[in-house]
């Protein structure tokens, strides 16, 4: 395929690229139940994947991701959707491809954690999680995919075997995992600091690695900067609109598109380089966070010059 390494050759060049925002809680705006599983409507409802996808497209996004974060059997078969991970992931990044191919943009496959642990942590082996994360990305991949954007992860061993699983498929791979703010800095819920857990995503074979979910921008500038020390890899970052709070028995986001936008300089001096959104982020974020972005690359662009 030509396209990733078109992707990849604009982070090499130092380009700011910009990622789509929200699904989950999007989608439920747009009628997706509490409990309900969101990859079964790549099949059941394509029509209203594709609003969505279309959305984030018209709002400038770079990177349009696919709806399959809970893709892989384990998280299906916890969604009592067990034997869907080939039709639901394929369907999800045909969507996209479908979607980006008219505005020119790439796919990200977008793959969650299993929700499980390998051993001695947990009850699975190593083989069955790569196996789980080989066979979800074998799907994506069918489906059109330019990339594979890990996330969300709280244990590195995950990761790793995600990003084993990527690479022996020959798929580009981002990777990130979240953090939550504890005295002293940020740490993954498995207790990793984050320095240590950058370090430790460096050594991973993706060619981006960073932090979504769990806070929002502004901490998501320090955890950067604890990063950035320790790997020399484009950074990711997907970030909440601010933390949860609940109202009528959902979770709400009060962080504003113009909020969020205006920490955007601050997260890239950091040394932010792909940016998106996570829970609560809309098509209008995006739409802020396009101006914001295209103003720093034609900052940087003069500055070359």
């Amino acid at each position: 395929m030509s396209k990733p390494p078109a992707f990849l050759s604009r982070l090499a060049a130092g380009e700011i690229l910009l990622a789509d925002g929200a699904w989950g809680t999007e989608l439920q705006k747009l009628g997706l139940g509490t409990g309900e599983c969101p990859e079964a409507w790549n099949v059941e409802q394509p029509e209203r994947i594709r609003e969505l996808a279309e959305a984030y497209c018209a709002a400038g996004a770079d990177l349009l991701k696919t709806n399959t974060f809970n893709g892989t059997r384990y998280r299906l078969r916890a969604l009592e959707h067990e034997g869907k991970v080939e039709p639901y992931n394929r369907a999800g990044a045909e969507i996209a491809r479908e979607v980006a191919d008219r505005h020119g943009v790439f796919v990200a496959g977008c793959v969650g954690p299993t929700g499980e642990y390998a051993e001695p942590r947990g009850l699975l082996t190593r083989k069955q999680l790569y196996d789980a994360f080989a066979e979800q990305m074998r799907a994506l991949k069918a489906g059109g995919v330019d990339v594979a954007l890990i996330e969300t992860l709280s244990d590195l061993d995950e990761a790793a075997v995600a990003a084993e699983a990527a690479r022996d498929l020959d798929l580009p791979a981002f990777v990130t995992v979240t953090f939550h703010p504890e005295p002293g800095g940020y740490r993954t819920l498995t207790g990793i600091p984050a320095p240590e857990a950058a370090r430790a995503l460096d050594a991973l074979p993706a060619a981006g690695v960073g932090s979504n979910c769990g806070t929002g921008l502004a901490d998501m500038v320090h955890i950067l900067r604890q990063m950035r020390p320790h790997t020399a890899k484009p950074l990711v970052v997907q970030a909440n609109a601010g933390l949860p709070r609940l109202e009528g028995g959902r979770f709400v986001y009060d962080d504003s598109p113009a909020q969020m936008a205006a920490l955007l300089p601050e997260l890239v001096a950091a040394g932010a380089q792909l940016i998106g959104g996570c829970c609560g982020t809309t098509p209008e974020h995006i739409r802020a966070f396009r101006a914001i972005v295209d103003a720093l690359n034609a900052g940087r662009a003069k500055g070359r010059g």
